[in-house]
């Protein structure tokens, strides 16, 4: 089984106020979401977000990352997020790390 395609959309939702239980108005959520598909049609879904104007950057992001891995085995899920953090060279935590975490959660699900 090989990964063949990957596609990210950023979601919007308004949803209750969380920390402001007490709220009347709605609060506009986003998330970044990535859609992996192998090409026996198993389809793994992910997800992330970064918060504000950069979601549009988190999933640049994503898009960059995950094409870095079209054509692999899914079933290889830490072999695939290590070579995905070596990439970048990044360090724990920040965008990068958010992003590599939604094709993880993709991967996973694929596995799953």
């Amino acid at each position: 089984m090989t990964i063949t395609k990957a596609e990210s959309r950023v979601v919007r939702f308004d949803s209750p106020d969380l920390i402001d239980m007490g709220s009347k108005e709605p609060r506009r959520s986003e998330f970044v979401i990535l859609e992996l598909e192998t090409d026996e049609g198993i389809r793994g879904i992910g997800l992330t977000f970064f918060g504000g104007p950069l979601n549009r950057v988190q999933k640049e992001t994503i898009d960059a990352l995950a094409a870095m891995i079209i054509g692999e085995d899914p079933m290889h899920v830490e072999a695939l997020s290590s070579k995905l953090l070596r990439a970048t060279g990044a360090g724990p935590g920040g965008m990068v790390m958010l992003a590599v975490s939604a094709i993880d959660i993709a991967l996973w699900d694929i596995k799953g």
